[in-house]
């Protein structure tokens, strides 16, 4: 009873120092305590539901933007809330639910995840052969964002997925993030305003993306929290597939009908998008997922791509639908066919001209002894580089920022060696879930994620990932993982 009454003193004189602390340090430093008061809170929140912190991180991540950081200037990288949440949930599952990690002794690796570790361990290679050919402030910055935000990520998620019920409540804690970003999409295509822009704090000219808006055909694109449209279609092709997994595999036609009513949401934020290659790399990952999919869903498809047509076509001749929606169809078309799409579709109305002209770009800037190396991770951040580009600058040279070709850019980058490694990676992603289908290994999800992977890669041969990639590596945590069990029989 002494003993008890005794920690109870020590206790309530501990918390008294601690409240007149912090009283004192609030009215000195008014927003570092507002800082430690919020950061208090949320680990009381965790310990409270601590065995959902995981899942917290897998829905929250997707809603913080990039520019929702603080610069700590000089060399390091942008604290960005992402990484910190990052941080912050390996840390507390690593203290409070270790139990919970998977062992890597206890991990059973078949061929395709051997192939995958392999080629993660290449893709880490060549960054550092990179970082020593070219060494830099950027190039350093790049490195610790690949180290964080893209193989952590895969370990975090790939390791801490226990069993087959956590891999299911992390694909719905994805799903969902992406509906709330759906819906607050449609909002930004209505008001004309984007939300997210509001947690823009960091104001850095380093700051590769921005919060503005994009016009095409007289109409905002919207972005969400990603900072340009075509990175809100990347994100977009990862939750769309997992959407149609859980409207597949759903026994419950309340629960299926609520899954394709989410499906067609998301849609609807792809197409307002306004963006066409990230719409044919959709076209060519639903054309794979049909020729896969048992006789079925083919039925199921093929009824609703009817029905989508049809509509699509009587809408149009009778004039019901916006003009934008016709020339945005009519854009894709004549991207297709490498025709021009005209001035109201943007300064890049030929984007198969454009595109094609990026493989001329890569010739005049890597030759040589650059060839394996390229120009180094941070060239265009380093450098100025102008160029005619043609269907863009008729009339003087401009500057280039940015490749629309991930592959490319990453030729121009880090040259053969970091596109080969690169290449190896998205082999081993795909190797793996063909394998797990024809295995018949939960084959819904194998092609679900199939199709994820088909649809994102495709896209990037007309856009480059614009920080996308950090999502990719999440999703690719839960399918390895997946995987994984199914190998094992778990």
């Amino acid at each position: 009873m002494e003993l008890i009454l005794k920690n109870r003193t020590i206790l309530i004189f501990t918390g008294l120092i601690a409240c007149i602390s912090f009283l004192i340090s609030a009215a000195n430093y008014p927003l570092l305590s507002l800082v430690a008061a919020f950061g208090m809170l949320v680990f009381l929140i965790s310990l409270r539901f601590k065995e959902k912190v995981f899942f917290a991180f897998i829905f929250l991540y997707p809603l913080l933007p990039s520019y929702f950081a603080f610069d700590p200037g000089g060399s390091f990288p942008l604290l960005t809330i992402g990484r910190l949440l990052l941080v912050y949930a390996i840390l507390f599952d690593l203290v409070f639910n270790r139990e919970k990690f998977r062992r890597i002794k206890e991990v059973s690796f078949g061929n395709g995840l051997k192939l995958l570790l392999f080629s993660i361990v290449l893709l880490l290679l060549s960054f550092i052969l990179n970082y020593l050919s070219y060494p830099s402030v950027e190039s350093f910055k790049i490195i610790v964002s690949f180290l964080l935000e893209n193989i952590m990520i895969g370990v975090y998620i790939f390791l801490r997925a226990g069993d087959g019920a956590d891999v299911d409540r992390a694909v719905k804690c994805f799903l969902f993030a992406a509906l709330v970003i759906a819906f607050i999409g449609i909002v930004e295509f209505l008001s004309g305003t984007n939300l997210f822009s509001r947690l823009d704090i960091v104001k850095s000219g380093r700051q590769l993306l921005s919060s503005a808006s994009y016009q095409r055909l007289g109409r905002n694109r919207i972005e969400g929290p990603f900072g340009h449209p075509l990175a809100f279609c990347n994100f977009l092709l990862m939750a769309i597939p997992i959407g149609i997994y859980k409207w597949r595999t759903s026994k419950s036609t309340k629960v299926k009908t609520a899954y394709f009513g989410v499906i067609l949401l998301l849609l609807v934020n792809f197409f307002l998008t306004l963006s066409r290659g990230p719409m044919l790399a959709l076209v060519i990952g639903l054309i794979l997922y049909f020729i896969f999919s048992g006789k079925r869903t083919k039925q199921v498809l093929f009824m609703l791509g009817v029905l989508f047509v049809g509509a699509l076509v009587a809408g149009l001749a009778a004039r019901a639908l916006p003009g934008f929606v016709r020339n945005f169809f009519m854009a894709i078309f004549d991207a297709v066919m490498m025709r021009d799409s005209g001035g109201s579709f943007g300064a890049n109305g030929n984007a198969s001209v454009y595109r094609l002209y990026l493989f001329d770009l890569a010739r005049k800037l890597v030759g040589g002894g650059q060839i394996w190396v390229g120009r180094g991770m941070s060239f265009f951040r380093l450098n100025e580089v102008y160029d005619w580009v043609p269907g863009i600058s008729n009339t003087r040279e401009i500057r280039i920022v940015s490749i629309d070709n991930y592959y490319i850019l990453k030729y121009i980058e880090m040259g053969l060696a970091g596109l080969i490694s690169t290449l190896a990676f998205i082999s081993g992603l795909v190797y793996s879930c063909i394998k797990g289908f024809f295995r018949t290994l939960d084959r819904e999800f194998n092609l679900c994620f199939l199709f994820i992977f088909i649809s994102y890669f495709v896209s990037l041969f007309t856009v480059d990932e614009i920080g996308t990639l950090k999502y990719l590596w999440l999703v690719a945590g839960i399918a390895a993982a997946k995987i994984s069990m199914d190998r094992a029989g778990k």
